[in-house]
């Protein structure tokens, strides 16, 4: 059950999670998965506003670590994210102890995925040194 505050910001955003009629019967951890993945800055920069920087870090973690079903980040927003939670929000030494034991990445699908910065600039600018 989402709270009022974070029931006005999805209701205002429908383009987020356009597959859905009723926004009370959405869970924080799916509004933060589609604000990450399809909201721009403004959006992001809204929603951390509402819950704080440590629970929509939590939530992005805890989806990514868990491998869950529902976790369906597109790998260039894992990647960035992870980064970006990463500086603000440092892992405590017990989290990484825990994802070192487990041998769990962050960010599973970015090493599949076979992207990074130094092809993508290269894809858009061939003539580019690099």
């Amino acid at each position: 059950m989402l709270s009022d505050s974070l029931y006005d910001f999805i209701s205002g955003r429908k383009h987020l999670i356009w597959y859905v009629k009723d926004y009370r019967a959405l869970n924080e951890e799916a509004v933060v998965e589609a604000t990450l993945n399809y909201g721009n800055w403004d959006d992001v920069q809204k929603l951390i506003r509402i819950l704080g920087m440590e629970k929509v870090a939590q939530i992005f973690r805890k989806q990514m670590v868990t491998g869950r079903q529902r976790g369906n980040y597109y790998p260039e927003t894992a990647h960035y994210f992870t980064l970006y939670f990463n500086k603000y929000v440092p892992l405590s030494a017990r989290s990484r102890k825990l994802i070192e034991k487990q041998r769990i990445s962050l960010s599973p699908n970015i090493k599949s995925s076979g992207f990074s910065l130094r092809s993508f600039h290269k894809e858009s600018n061939p003539q580019a040194r690099i």
